[in-house]
């Protein structure tokens, strides 16, 4: 039911996705984001290799847009933006929502890790968020901490889904909450689950 779908660019270098909708019919393609402040995605990552076939951007700092590295990636079929960075050295999350065509992406999945997360909440920029809980622990000391869910998040539903739990938050500062109840998303997953 998204749009388009946004990562970092250490999930691709621990994951190596292919950020598609696999097993569901789609009425518009899904567009894949990348957040690459240093433009290292790997040519052989599946997200390049398949560039062609899915469309996929990659947003990486404005000075590192007409680089070599740009260069190869925009060949293989890869669109190429360039963002501010802002002064604690991140790129401009404000930025790269804007630049999104409200007509093509009205429905972003973040797909993100602490890092990627805290800022959206930082910046007020989430409406809703799924967290997905699994009982077993990591138990990598070098395994990154979750984000802090901000306060404004409210608990609108919970699920147990094959041993794990999601649970739905909606942003109550968000102008496009309506009503502390689940949204229509959720109730479906509650439904299928």
């Amino acid at each position: 039911r998204c749009d388009a779908i946004h990562v970092c660019i250490q999930t691709v270098l621990a994951d190596d996705p292919m950020l598609t909708a696999r097993g569901v019919e789609r009425t518009r393609p899904l567009l894949r984001l990348l957040l690459d402040t240093n433009l290292r995605t790997p040519l052989s990552s599946k997200l390049v290799q398949s560039a062609r076939e899915v469309p996929t951007r990659i947003d990486c700092a404005a000075i590192y847009v007409h680089s070599e590295q740009a260069g190869r990636l925009s060949s293989m079929g890869v669109q190429i933006g360039g963002l501010d960075l802002q002064k604690n050295g991140r790129l401009s999350l404000r930025q790269m929502l804007s630049s999104l065509s409200p007509d093509k992406v009205s429905h972003l999945l973040e797909e993100c890790g602490p890092t990627l997360a805290a800022g959206f909440f930082e910046q007020g920029f989430g409406d809703r968020l799924w967290v997905v809980r699994s009982p077993r622990r990591v138990e990598d000391v070098t395994a990154p901490s979750a984000a802090e869910i901000p306060p404004s998040y409210a608990v609108t539903g919970r699920v147990e889904l094959a041993g794990d739990t999601l649970t739905e938050y909606l942003n109550t500062e968000s102008p496009a909450f309506f009503a502390n109840v689940p949204s229509a998303d959720f109730l479906r997953v509650v439904e299928s689950g």
